[in-house]
């Protein structure tokens, strides 16, 4: 079965049924560090393990805060990697202070997909569901900022 691609976040659900959401709000920051997530970014552990799904940079990860739009957002370098379990069915991400970027979506059956993200609007809105399972995401030509992630696993 193939890779499906959305743009659409309410035709995504309307697929994928009940999501789960991970977003960057601070998530990694003791209380009495926010202030200075204002300033600088946090690093945080690399890989890390969030919900079973694995982020991982070549060198490091990071939280920054954009103050423009009142979020955190999580950084992964170019050739960044987002690892799924084997229950994941669907992902969608919103991309934000995106370069035009080459996305390869791998699901557990060993089938890629390769997109293009277009630096057209801010934010970015890319889902992908597979009955396979989605197992890895891939950030190929640029690095990534994403300020939230769905997900949807099956039963």
């Amino acid at each position: 079965m193939a890779i499906t691609i959305y743009h659409d976040f309410q035709v995504f659900q309307d697929i994928s049924g009940t999501l789960n959401k991970i977003d960057f709000e601070n998530f990694f920051l003791p209380k009495e560090d926010i202030y200075s997530h204002y300033i600088k970014p946090y690093l945080v552990p690399n890989p890390f393990i969030l919900n079973g799904i694995k982020f991982s940079s070549p060198c490091c990860l990071f939280t920054t805060y954009d103050m423009h739009k009142n979020h955190s957002l999580l950084f992964l370098e170019k050739n960044g990697l987002i690892d799924f379990p084997s229950i994941t069915n669907g992902v969608i991400l919103t991309f934000e202070s995106l370069l035009n970027s080459l996305v390869k979506v791998t699901s557990i059956s060993g089938e890629t997909l390769t997109t293009t993200i277009c630096k057209d609007h801010d934010p970015v809105l890319l889902g992908f569901i597979s009955s396979n399972g989605i197992k890895r995401i891939e950030f190929i030509e640029s690095p990534a900022f994403i300020s939230s992630m769905l997900f949807t696993i099956s039963s």
